[in-house]
């Protein structure tokens, strides 16, 4: 890691009419950047070989300090970075000392802070999906703030215990949003409002007393018969659902997201005794290894020579995920499956028929490309048809006895 280095020093090149030249700060890590102090100078009242001004200046003493203060945020800002294992650069510096001198009190200018860091980390603990989701966050709550405050700002301590429930029941009946949908905004807040308390920017803990709310949720799959119902479905002779079709089975198959599959590139297939497709995931930035099975790697044959894929540099031609769920309900129809077919249950069907049949959790998510295995835990149903082959083993001993003999 390289040392930091501050240097002041008298720009002249930008002495201005009054015949003053600005006091500059230069701060290096390898990289440097030019700070100004908005101090201006007569070069006579600046000692160059001490960076400081002369005794003589009538404020040399506050310009004085102030270049100190300066120096102190910087060496301050440098140490925390360090501490926290952070990337540390002249850039992330001098984010911090804006964002230090400007009215960090609000919100909004919070959320601004947060999203830029988040940015400066892209693919380093942050993806663009996620940093995405910040930004929808900030949007709904400035629609918060002028609907229910009158404003498009506020000041961070004026956040309380109230200002959260009033938000949580805003998101549910302005956007009717489900409880666990509006409990992952809430999430976001917190996230942003605990940044805020690590710098310093405000003394209480808003969410010191809250306590979010979640409901138990059924993910819907489909049974091994029902994918082979799609299997068999005859769409030959329309092109756009024969794809729809297909892109539907492949995800099922493989567990791969609608954006992963929508991004899927020749770069992305490792060709050997054993076929596999390597990816960071969109959503989480997590690597994903998943085996191409027979009838995967038959779809990615079909499509080799498709020239809407082929223009695109693409393995599949995929369409958009409202056209593919659009259609999905059409399949969904003719297959006589009254599940809602979606891009999201095609991964859900893969996650639980690989469980059901004896595939590790720790394998299933790291094809899923979970970041935490609770999250594939979701997938570990007992399903009728899992009980079913797990007392496969115990016919033997009590299958002669079922049904026979009487109660009394």
């Amino acid at each position: 890691m390289q040392n930091l280095s501050i240097k002041f020093y008298l720009l002249k090149s930008k002495t201005n009419k009054a015949g003053e030249a600005p006091v500059y700060c230069r701060i290096s890590i390898g990289k440097s950047i030019n700070l100004s102090t908005d101090i201006f100078l007569n070069p006579s009242d600046w000692d160059s070989k001490k960076s400081k001004i002369k005794n003589k200046h009538p404020r040399s003493q506050a310009f004085n300090n102030a270049i100190n203060d300066l120096e102190k945020k910087i060496y301050s800002i440098y140490d925390e970075l360090k501490f926290k294992g952070e990337i540390i650069s002249v850039d992330a510096i001098k984010m911090l000392l804006k964002n230090n001198s400007q009215k960090k009190e609000s919100l909004i200018n919070l959320y601004d802070y947060f999203i830029e860091y988040a940015e400066q980390r892209l693919n380093s603990g942050y993806s663009k999906g996620r940093i995405a989701h910040y930004k929808t966050n900030k949007r709904k709550m400035i629609t918060f703030l002028t609907e229910k405050y009158r404003c498009a700002d506020i000041h961070l301590e004026k956040l309380d215990f109230e200002f959260i429930t009033r938000y949580e029941s805003f998101l549910l009946n302005k956007y009717k949003n489900h409880v666990n949908h509006v409990d992952g905004e809430i999430k976001r807040v917190k996230a942003i409002i605990h940044c805020g308390l690590r710098l310093g920017w405000l003394k209480a803990d808003p969410f010191k007393s809250y306590v979010g709310k979640t409901i138990p949720t059924n993910r819907q799959f489909l049974s091994e018969e029902e994918v082979r119902r799609i299997e068999v479905l005859e769409v030959s002779e329309n092109r756009h659902l024969t794809i729809v079709k297909d892109m539907f089975l492949f995800m099922t198959y493989t567990g791969i997201s609608y954006s992963d599959l929508a991004n899927l590139s020749q770069e992305n297939i490792t060709i050997g005794n054993k076929s596999f497709i390597e990816l960071e995931r969109q959503k989480t930035n997590e690597s994903s290894v998943i085996p191409l099975l027979d009838k995967a790697w038959s779809l990615i044959g079909k499509y080799k020579n498709d020239p809407i894929a082929l223009n695109r540099g693409r393995i599949f031609p995929v369409f958009s995920n409202q056209k593919i769920n659009k259609s999905l309900k059409v399949i969904a129809d003719m297959a006589k499956i009254s599940k809602p077919l979606t891009c999201h249950i095609a991964r859900h069907s893969f996650a639980t028929i690989a469980l059901e049949n004896g595939t590790p959790l720790e394998t299933v998510s790291r094809v899923l490309g979970h970041s935490n295995i609770k999250t594939t835990q979701i997938y570990a149903k007992v399903t009728k048809s899992k009980i079913d082959k797990d007392f496969e083993g115990l016919s033997a001993i009590f299958g002669n006895n079922i049904g026979e003999g009487s109660i009394n």
